[in-house]
C-alpha cells in the first residue's frame, strides 16, 4: 500500500470516526459509506486537490460539508462538529 493511500483511506475514517462518535456508535456499525458516496475519489479530492472545492451529502440523517482542509457535520441544521483534516 502506498503511504498515499494510508493518508487517502485516514481521512475518510477520521469522518467516520467523527459521526460514529456523534451518534453514540462504534464507526463498524455503521452502514457503508460507498452506499452514499463513492470515498475514492472524496479522498482523492481532499488529499492531492490545489483547487477548492466543497463537497456536501447527507449520511445516516447528517448533513456533510467537506472541503480540502476540513469537514462539519451538522445535524437538523445546527452545526454538530466542524473539524480540520
Amino acid at each position: 500500500m502506498h503511504s498515499n493511500e494510508l493518508t487517502e483511506s485516514k481521512c475518510i475514517w477520521d469522518l467516520l470516526d467523527a459521526i460514529a462518535d456523534l451518534k453514540g456508535v462504534d464507526p463498524h456499525h455503521l452502514p457503508p459509506i460507498y452506499h452514499t458516496i463513492d470515498p475514492e475519489p472524496v479522498a482523492a479530492l481532499i488529499n492531492g486537490s490545489e483547487t477548492a472545492f466543497e463537497l456536501t451529502f447527507e449520511y445516516e440523517g447528517l448533513q456533510i460539508l467537506v472541503t480540502g482542509n476540513r469537514y462539519q457535520i451538522s445535524a437538523d441544521g445546527e452545526v454538530a462538529i466542524d473539524s480540520s483534516w
